[in-house]
């Protein structure tokens, strides 16, 4: 029944917002100019892109209009907190990744310098400790329906989303000579943390035995779930969602170890 009741409201334009289908193509068309302005000036060296890095770039692009302009969007705010988990997993773990591989150096190290971002504010520890006391602070009960009450709240916590899900991958994927990525041996400590700092929170939320949300029944109801039920299908799909990218992420970089792995 959730499937298929997904799936009805999916192929219902009713529900997909025409607003983030017109940002998206904004988004896309501002790449590829700047792009192929920049491989043709003075930055061409820095500006290199490939067309694996493009290809990455657009499927970012078309992730961020399914997380947000599709009935998934809607859904999320509105009926089952399980596709709010989806939601921002397609933001975190999926799209920030293939938006950082695909961006070019320049200008991306000039904005960072531009801003004076100190290095340090990169470090394994730092971007650890950012994404899990944002993304726990958004979930405790009271600010989360905070953000299903107030538009602008909610906007507030998807940018900070998108803003910590580059503080998680930068370690991995940074494009910046200045923020250099991990070796391979501190990659695989990196994703091992990344995997089990979350795990025991979300694994006491699965188990709760009380709603913990302002989710409506008839809501859960309409996909043949109760709002616990929805609860904790939301918070196991949060464990697998983090789990597949980051021991996929393992696994590469096991693939690749030789005796330097551990070097510094």
């Amino acid at each position: 029944m959730y499937l298929h009741e997904f799936w009805q409201l999916f192929i219902d334009l009713v529900h997909w917002q025409l607003d983030v289908i017109v940002q998206a193509i904004v988004i896309e068309v501002l790449y590829l100019f700047m792009v192929s302005r920049l491989q043709r000036g003075a930055h061409a060296e820095n500006a290199v892109t490939t067309r694996l890095r493009t290809t990455l770039f657009t499927l970012g692009v078309i992730v961020f209009l399914l997380a947000f302009g599709s009935p998934i969007n809607f859904i999320s705010d509105d009926l089952l907190f399980s596709m709010h988990s989806v939601q921002h997993l397609l933001e975190i773990m999926i799209m920030t990744p293939l938006w950082l591989a695909g961006i070019p150096k320049y200008p991306f190290d000039r904005v960072v310098s531009w801003v004076h971002l100190p290095a340090t504010l990169f470090h394994p520890v730092a971007t650890l400790a950012v994404f899990n006391v944002v993304f726990f602070f958004f979930h405790i009960p009271r600010v989360y329906d905070l953000t299903l009450q107030n538009e602008y709240f909610h906007l507030l916590e998807h940018g900070m989303f998108f803003i910590i899900s580059i503080f998680l991958w930068m370690p991995i994927l940074s494009p910046l000579d200045q923020i250099p990525r991990l070796t391979l041996g501190k990659r695989l400590l990196y994703v091992f943390f990344v995997i089990n700092l979350a795990m025991p929170a979300e694994i006491f939320l699965i188990l709760a035995q009380h709603t913990l949300y302002a989710y409506s029944a008839s809501g859960a109801a309409l996909f043949g779930m109760s709002v616990l039920g929805d609860q904790q299908l939301g918070f196991l799909l949060m464990i697998v969602g983090m789990f597949v990218p980051m021991i996929s992420v393992g696994i590469y970089t096991f693939s690749r170890y030789d005796s330097s792995v551990w070097n510094m």
